[in-house]
C-alpha cells in the first residue's frame, strides 16, 4: 500500500477493500487517504428456516438464543424464532418462547453475514436486547471465517 503512495503519476488511486482493511493505519500520512463507504452487495433473507439450515457454525460450544424478527414483506418469517447453533450447523425453528432479542429482517442478514456484529446492531438501536446474554450467543452464532467482502461491483 505505502508504495502506491509514493508515485506521484496519479491524482488519485480509487481501491476496493473491506470495511475493517487497515490501510489507513498503514501509510505514514493517513490524511492523504480519503475513505468512502458505498453500497454493496444486498442480501434479503426470505426463508429463515431454509438460510439457517444452510449457515455453517464455525463456534466452538453450543449456543441458542430466541429472536423476535419483524418482517412486513415475508410474514413468513414473522414471529420469534429459536437459534441453535452447534457441531457445525445452525437452525431455527418457530417458537412460543419469549424472545431473548427483537430485530427487523433489516437487521438479520447483515448479523447473518457477519457483515454487522450483534453488538454494533445494539448499540445503534437496531437491535432490542431483552436478555443480555444473548449478545453472546449471537455473537457466536454469526461468527464467520470470513467477513463478507466483494471486490467486484455490478
Amino acid at each position: 500500500w505505502e508504495h502506491m503512495l509514493t508515485h506521484d503519476l496519479a491524482d488519485r488511486i480509487v481501491v476496493e477493500t473491506p470495511l475493517d482493511d487497515p490501510f489507513r493505519d498503514m501509510v505514514k500520512d493517513p490524511w492523504s487517504v480519503d475513505v468512502a463507504v458505498e453500497g454493496g452487495a444486498m442480501l434479503r433473507i426470505v426463508d429463515i428456516e431454509r438460510a439457517f439450515a444452510g449457515r455453517p457454525y464455525v463456534g466452538g460450544e453450543p449456543v441458542s438464543f430466541t429472536m423476535r424478527v419483524d418482517d412486513a414483506t415475508a410474514p413468513w418469517n414473522d414471529g420469534v424464532w429459536l437459534v441453535e447453533a452447534a457441531e457445525g450447523s445452525t437452525r431455527a425453528q418457530r417458537t412460543d418462547r419469549t424472545a431473548d432479542v427483537e430485530l427487523t429482517a433489516n437487521t438479520l442478514a447483515p448479523l447473518f453475514t457477519a457483515h454487522m456484529r450483534p453488538d454494533v446492531a445494539a448499540g445503534v438501536g437496531l437491535l432490542r436486547v431483552n436478555r443480555p446474554q444473548a449478545l453472546t450467543a449471537m455473537a457466536q452464532a454469526f461468527t464467520a471465517w470470513y467477513p463478507p467482502f466483494c471486490n467486484d461491483t455490478y
